[in-house]
């Protein structure tokens, strides 16, 4: 992605899986700098939203990050990344419902999508309702079978109902 950004300087088409993946390696450099870039120009556009959320959030400014999310489904309620990354914010505030909420509305976009699925389970897991969480867990394993993350959340969980 990075070449088509030097190619096409204000391309958004991957950017928001892009910028997921710069805040997921912890490149706050770079994350800092496209969304720098974007603000400027695409303010509109769900993608660049979802990059400007992503780097509030490396900043720990969940508030912000929210606002931003928000506003990309705003544009666009079928941003299944969107829906993703704010139940995310939502499980890091510990507000459940909200995430399950999120989740669940990006299920409904793509049921297919393993992240929400895995969302699903750490709401539940965070309320300790361990049971439901390896039901979503699984789910998410389901189509995502070689996630080691996924996989431990499992074993988590299998753990805390034998205590």
């Amino acid at each position: 992605f990075k070449e088509a950004l030097e190619a096409e300087p204000y391309r958004t088409e991957g950017l928001s899986e892009y910028s997921n993946s710069l805040h997921l390696i912890q490149d706050h450099g770079r994350l800092a700098e496209l969304a720098h870039r974007f603000a400027v120009v695409g303010q509109d556009d769900p993608a660049v939203c979802c990059l400007i959320g992503n780097y509030h959030n490396s900043r720990g400014d969940r508030l912000r990050a929210i606002d931003a999310f928000k506003r990309a489904i705003k544009l666009d309620m079928n941003f299944l990344i969107a829906w993703v990354l704010l139940g995310h914010e939502y499980v890091e505030l510990k507000n459940s419902h909200a995430a399950a909420e999120m989740y669940r509305r990006a299920l409904e976009i793509d049921p297919n999508d393993y992240r929400s699925w895995h969302g699903l389970g750490q709401v539940y897991e965070l309320t300790e309702s361990f049971s439901y969480a390896l039901y979503y867990f699984h789910k998410a394993a389901a189509i995502k079978p070689y996630d080691p993350r996924i996989w431990l959340a499992i074993g988590v969980c299998y753990d805390k109902l034998q205590r």
